[in-house]
């Protein structure tokens, strides 16, 4: 999104919907962020992240990261609904963008309509997706 800070980017995703399966979920968000249709047969879930969280206030937040890949190669995809732009990243760039994420400052906070955060505390988020996602695309097989 255009509010991100310098450097910033993310994995694309979204969220499931009522009754929606993880897999069905993928293929919704795959069709509205790259345009591309793929196959149910054609997505398998790797891996969940769980995530338990408590605010300075002490309330707790619990959330889910599921992981799909596309079990093969995308030949062409555009930007849709809200992905301004798409980066391929290689090993070495989503390392970076990791320790970006990891370094996030305490200060630097986001008011708007999406709500209001800390940059740190989203880049606490995302620093564990992201490792997650490298080594999703970089294992050895």
């Amino acid at each position: 999104p255009y509010f991100f800070p310098p450097g910033i980017t993310r994995v694309l995703g979204g969220g499931i919907m009522q009754n929606e399966s993880i897999i069905k979920a993928a293929q919704r968000e795959l069709k509205e962020e790259l345009t591309i249709n793929v196959s149910e047969s054609d997505l398998l879930h790797v891996e969940t992240l769980e995530v338990n969280a408590r605010d300075k206030e002490e309330n707790s937040y619990k959330s889910k990261v599921n992981f799909v890949i596309v079990t093969h190669s995308i030949d062409s995809y555009t930007a849709g609904d809200d992905v301004i732009s798409i980066d391929v990243l290689t090993e070495v760039q989503l390392n970076n963008l990791i320790r970006l994420y990891e370094n996030l400052p305490e200060t630097l906070w986001y008011r708007g309509e999406e709500g209001e955060f800390c940059w740190k505390d989203y880049g606490k988020m995302y620093s564990p997706v992201h490792k997650i996602v490298k080594d999703i695309a970089y294992r050895t097989h």
